[in-house]
């Protein structure tokens, strides 16, 4: 009967330091992390040092950096903040645009990119750039369009207008509006 108590007296003890070493463990652990309150409910992901590459047949045709993005699955939507995106043609016809903000579709590969302040520069190859405060990149027609004020310098040419599409593969651009030339002497 003693052997009894004296067994049953061991696992009362045994369990109550289980219990106190679980509920220690629980009390000394971090709090969990949460997402900044900045951020939607509806953000899936945030990544920084963002890096997203379309590619056709195995040959990269454009890429985007980005400082951070917040990506939204099902909207199939990707908020970008401070981006480059290089259109990439070979042989260093490279077209270059960096924006403080960006959007990219993932379901089509177009994206949208926008300055608030200063407008946002297209470097191209052929020396000239492009300037305009929104750019849309439309994949499916490797075209970029804008209904906004653009100008574009560069040979000793100032160009302006109002909208612009620019084909990829052409270096040909079309200013839809209001198109002024001056030329340097």
């Amino acid at each position: 009967m003693w052997l009894r108590r004296g067994l049953a007296g061991v696992i009362i003890c045994l369990a109550g330091l289980l219990i106190f070493r679980l509920v220690d463990r629980v009390d000394t652990s971090p709090p969990p992390l949460s997402a900044p309150s900045t951020l939607s409910e509806t953000t899936d992901s945030v990544i920084l040092g963002f890096r997203y590459q379309q590619t056709q047949s195995g040959v990269v045709q454009w890429e985007v950096d980005a400082q951070s993005a917040q990506i939204k699955e099902g909207e199939q939507k990707t908020f970008l903040k401070e981006v480059e995106v290089r259109l990439l043609q070979g042989e260093g016809n490279d077209m270059v645009i960096v924006a403080d903000n960006g959007i990219i579709n993932t379901a089509t590969n177009d994206f949208d990119l926008r300055n608030h302040g200063a407008p946002l520069s297209i470097a191209l190859a052929s020396g000239y750039t492009i300037y305009t405060s929104h750019i849309r990149w439309v994949d499916a027609q490797q075209e970029f369009r804008t209904a906004e004020e653009v100008e574009i310098r560069g040979n000793g040419l100032t160009i302006t207008g109002k909208g612009l599409i620019g084909h990829l593969n052409t270096e040909d651009f079309t200013i839809l509006q209001n198109v002024r030339v001056d030329v340097a002497s």
